[in-house]
């Protein structure tokens, strides 16, 4: 009998042909938006793997997110089914399955006749999937197939935030700020992810053996917390990718569709426990990326410098600066006797002082002036203590406060710095002194972070997507708010289904502004209001957003993404000042 089996994971799809139950051919291609056309093409390669026609195939049966939207089958099971059945048909004694994809994990608890018992999954985080440690390698400047190795190095354990991908994507610029060592980075980004999936096995009670399937079980570093934090010896099959797939076609074999079955836990003996000689999948055919020369960065927004060329600084008597080293983009600012000289606008390195550093040489370049001619300069942002040349640091909240107050006048009230990875709302007074704050500090779906992952999705410059989200017919529904990662995948899935890119970006700007009229309802909104950072040059995001305030915003001459820079350079101007004074000057 020969059947098979298709995965439709998120990222890629899984063909497995079996004959009489022994693999005879296999494939995986990257899914796309194309998710039946990749499905296809799989099919096919694993057809001529296989060496026979589709015509030959008994019964086919589909599994993962995308199940129902897989071709040529003929019924479908969920993906706890297909990898309960893979794993236990490898490994007899299995207990626990642990599957880890990318933009999922989960654990499956099994009886020892190798019945699902129980299941858990991360649903509202992807935190502890792959995406996790793909975030973690951008923010650590390591490639993604070298971070496991490199953990392994490690014997050094530091607590990191697993809450949210992009937030811990933030901790661990703010460690390399810190002069951490990347390889104890590297350990803490795996010892999160295990973490949280160990939390998912406790939920079902895990009990050994434990096998680990999903891309992510390729990942030595990972595998290695994992060990540490269940304190058992964890089981990987050669090729734990194609489980779900093998499952499926298992399944297919058997003749009717296998889905959860519940069972009463039963007690285990030594002698249920033996381990059986697994059987060994054939090697995989690697997925193959796109070509990463031709792959454009739309996710890039415009970094330049700029300097008011009617203003001699020779002339004045006091020459200030503010440095915002955030998580995403940099800010050096430059006033000249209360006035906005210069500045310039940059992504954020892997070194606040090299960062800090390259912003300041830009907004000086082309002035005359030298960091020598500047009477003191504030650092703010994540990286402030990190600024190597500042007097003093002050935190974003008040630094964008002041900054606020500056460009939009001593009338605004409630500030909206919507950042790379943080959102705040400020509520000042007309010095632009901060009465009351919020931010969000559990997830980064609000944030500037988000709409640059957007951006590359789409293939969408960022600079276009407010302009574009307008594009449609009618306002449709938000996307989920909840998780950058999983609204990403929830927008792929609409792509899939036939929405053009512009309804996509519509439901996504709408989802954002939803979520960051949440955080400003828990410190309140008084007029006059206003929007700083790179968000606000969203039109899509602030329109959506005002609509739903039922309140126009500020608007402004200025850059939105200076206003902590500025601010900054404000509190510089002040602190000379004083300094000045004190010395009888």
């Amino acid at each position: 009998m020969i059947t098979a089996g298709i995965d439709m994971g998120s990222k890629t799809i899984k063909v497995v042909i079996l004959k009489d139950g022994e693999i005879i051919g296999k494939a995986i291609e990257v899914a796309g938006f194309e998710s039946v056309e990749a499905a296809e093409k799989a099919f096919a390669v694993a057809l001529e793997d296989a060496g026979i026609t589709k015509d030959d195939i008994e019964s086919i049966i589909a599994t993962g997110a995308g199940r129902k939207n897989a071709p040529y089958t003929d019924r479908d099971v969920t993906e706890v089914s297909a990898s309960a059945r893979g794993a236990t048909n490898l490994y007899p004694a299995a207990r626990t399955v642990i599957d880890v994809g990318a933009e999922e994990g989960r654990a499956i608890r099994l009886t020892p006749e190798g019945k699902v018992m129980d299941f858990a999954l991360n649903e509202k985080c992807a935190a502890g999937a792959g995406a996790f440690t793909e975030s973690m390698s951008r923010a650590l400047e390591v490639p993604i197939e070298e971070l496991g190795a490199l953990s392994l190095k490690s014997t050094t354990a530091i607590p990191m935030n697993a809450q949210c991908a992009v937030f811990a994507e933030s901790e661990v610029v703010t460690l390399v700020h810190a002069k951490t060592s990347k390889k104890d980075i590297a350990r803490a980004v795996h010892d999160a992810i295990a973490s949280r999936i160990v939390s998912l096995a406790r939920k079902v009670g895990f009990a050994p053996e434990v096998v680990l399937i999903g891309g992510v079980a390729f990942n030595t570093g990972f595998v290695d917390s994992l060990e540490r934090a269940l304190e058992t010896r964890v089981i990987i099959p050669d090729n734990p990718e194609f489980i779900g797939a093998y499952g499926a076609a298992l399944i297919a074999a058997e003749g009717e569709p296998m889905d959860i079955s519940w069972e009463s836990p039963v007690a285990e003996t030594t002698s249920e426990k033996k381990t059986a000689t697994p059987v060994i999948l054939p090697d995989s055919t690697p997925a193959i990326p796109p070509d990463e020369d031709e792959k454009a960065e739309y996710w890039r927004w415009k970094e330049y410098n700029w300097h008011d060329e009617n203003i001699d600084w020779r002339d004045a008597d006091l020459v200030t600066a503010g440095v915002d080293v955030g998580s995403v983009s940099s800010q050096a600012v430059i006033v000249v006797d209360g006035k906005l000289y210069a500045f310039s606008n940059m992504r954020t390195g892997s070194s606040s002082p090299e960062s800090a550093t390259n912003a300041m040489n830009w907004a000086l370049e082309g002035t005359g002036l030298t960091l020598d001619d500047i009477g003191f300069v504030v650092g703010t942002g994540y990286g402030r203590v990190n600024v190597p040349f500042s007097k003093k640091a002050i935190t974003e909240i008040a630094c964008h406060a002041r900054g606020a107050n500056f460009m939009y006048g001593p009338t605004v009230r409630t500030v909206l710095d919507m950042g790379g990875q943080d959102c705040k709302v400020i509520r000042c007074d007309e010095r632009g002194k901060v009465t009351a704050f919020a931010m969000n500090d559990k997830c980064a779906a609000g944030t500037g972070r988000g709409m640059e992952v957007f951006a590359d999705l789409l293939a969408i410059p960022i600079e276009d997507v407010g302009e574009m989200s307008f594009d449609i017919e009618e306002e449709p529904p938000p996307v989920s708010s909840t998780c950058v990662v999983f609204a990403k995948s929830e927008a792929t899935g609409l792509l899939r289904e036939g929405w053009p890119k512009s309804k996509v970006l519509a439901a996504y700007c709408s989802a954002m502004a939803h979520r960051v009229v949440t955080l400003l309802e828990q410190v309140g909104i008084e007029k006059e209001f206003a929007i700083t950072g790179g968000i606000a040059k969203n039109i899509g995001v602030v329109k959506r957003l005002c609509k739903e305030i039922d309140l126009e915003s500020l608007t402004t001459e200025y850059d939105t993404q200076i206003a902590g820079g500025l601010g900054g350079a404000l509190f510089a101007q002040n602190l000379l000042k004083k300094k000045l004074a004190k010395a009888g000057k």
